[in-house]
């Protein structure tokens, strides 16, 4: 993650949060530091979904250990989890598509997809990919095989977050 990135965060959780800063900015400078050597080694897919994950699940401002419990959360989370997570993602990002133009780009696809964990986002690949999963019969939908490959992915990035040791 760059420091740009970790600037990005503290203004969405600011505004999302709705707490206004009155830090000066030698104490900014030092919190932007702090976060960043927390954050520096992770993928910032990651940690945007986690720090979405906790604006939308804890009602005070999310800390460090709050990010990074998020993130082991989404990699670790079930594949039952997981696959509520995107059905309600294709739900959401189907909404409003009464706008041709809307539909023919994947807006609201697109919003959702970035909600998405990153789990998530490598197996559905794209915002397309999130649209068409919406128009696949979840009756007929290889539940077991989703399972399977999510596990694989999970495993994948768990040996990624620890730098491949077992």
């Amino acid at each position: 993650m760059e420091k740009s990135e970790i600037k990005a965060m503290f203004k969405l959780i600011d505004s999302a949060m709705r707490i206004e800063s009155k830090t000066d900015v030698a104490a900014l400078r030092e919190q932007l530091e702090t976060w960043y050597s927390f954050f520096k080694d992770d993928d910032p897919a990651a940690v945007r979904a986690a720090l979405n994950y906790e604006l939308t699940h804890n009602h005070f401002k999310p800390n460090i250990a709050d990010i990074k419990g998020a993130m082991r959360k989404l990699t670790t989370a079930s594949p039952a989890e997981l696959w509520r997570t995107l059905q309600v993602a294709a739900d959401n990002g189907s909404k409003e598509t009464y706008d041709a133009e809307a539909y023919k780009t994947n807006t609201h696809y697109k919003d959702e997809f970035a909600k998405l964990p990153p789990v998530l986002k490598t197996y559905i690949g794209s915002a397309k990919g999130l649209r068409e999963f919406y128009e696949t019969d979840h009756n007929t939908f290889d539940k077991k095989q989703f399972e399977k490959e999510i596990q694989e992915l999970q495993e994948a990035s768990e040996q990624k977050m620890i730098g491949g040791a077992k």
